[in-house]
C-alpha cells in the first residue's frame, strides 16, 4: 500500500473499494485493508518498504485484526511515533 492509502498491488480477495481499504481519514500511520473472505485463521505479516530514493526513514509495519475480513496496518517510526508510510501486507491462509 502506498503512503496515502492506494493500493499498489493486490490479490483478487483484496476488496478495492476506498470505504474499506486505505489510509484512515484525519489519522496518521493507520490504514485498513477489507477482504472478500474471512481471515479469522489467517497469518498476517506487514513491513515498510521504500518508495523514495533515498529512504527518508525506518519504521515498522503492525498489522492487527479489525473484524471477521479486515485488518488494520499500524505505520510508526524506530522511535515509536505514528508516521505515514507505504508497506506490505501478506496474508496467508
Amino acid at each position: 500500500m502506498n503512503t496515502d492509502g492506494t493500493i499498489v498491488a493486490a490479490s483478487p480477495e483484496v476488496e478495492l473499494d476506498d470505504r474499506y481499504t486505505g489510509k484512515f481519514t484525519g489519522y496518521t500511520g493507520l490504514y485498513s485493508i477489507a477482504f472478500n473472505r474471512s481471515v479469522d485463521s489467517c497469518a498476517w505479516v506487514a513491513a515498510v518498504w521504500d518508495d523514495q530514493a533515498p529512504f527518508t526513514g525506518k519504521g515498522f509495519a503492525t498489522p492487527f485484526k479489525l473484524g471477521f475480513n479486515q485488518l488494520g496496518v499500524s505505520v510508526s517510526s524506530t522511535a515509536g511515533a505514528e508516521m505515514d508510510a507505504p508497506f506490505s501486507l501478506i496474508v496467508a491462509c
